[in-house]
């Protein structure tokens, strides 16, 4: 039973490891490696809990198993949440950014076309600007911080 124990600590300790790096990288590797991880785990635990004969022991495992249960969990949501997030970014986000790209552009070919250039000028202002934006969203989702977005909300409103 000790090396049992001894086991499910070393497969924890690989089990953070990889929920450390999935959520820091979404790779699917170490996300894949959790997931076999936990069930060995909890098979594991489930030997050991049925190997203890001491009532007051057992209680005190199983209540090491269900913390383990509710890390899994909270990553679980990690995993769910970071799947939202890019699809925000994928199906929104992007697509957004593309058209107000494409509309300014074509908003200044117009203008420079009939010879405004001052417009056409304001015009190359709203994009740069827009594309400054941008860029701040991107770090933004990179590195989770809140000073990142509140200077791209700053520089999109600038824009409008």
């Amino acid at each position: 039973m000790r090396l049992t124990i001894l086991h499910i600590q070393r497969e924890f300790v690989g089990l953070r490891r990889n929920v450390m790096a999935y959520t820091l990288t979404g790779d699917q590797k170490p996300a894949t490696r959790a997931n076999e991880l936990i069930g060995r785990i909890r098979k594991d635990m489930a030997q050991v809990a049925d190997d203890i004969s001491i009532p007051a022991r057992k209680t005190e495992f199983m209540t090491s198993a269900k913390v383990i249960d509710e890390y899994w969990s909270d990553f679980e949501n990690a995993t769910k949440l970071r799947a939202a997030r890019s699809k925000l970014i994928t199906e929104r986000l992007d697509g957004a950014s593309t058209k107000i790209r494409e509309g300014v552009a074509q908003i200044y070919s117009l203008l420079m076309a009939d010879d405004n250039y001052e417009a056409a000028a304001l015009a190359g202002q709203a994009q740069s600007a827009f594309m400054t934006t941008q860029s701040l969203v991107c770090r933004y989702m990179v590195t989770i911080d809140p000073r990142i977005a509140t200077n791209a909300k700053m520089d999109f409103e600038s824009c409008l």
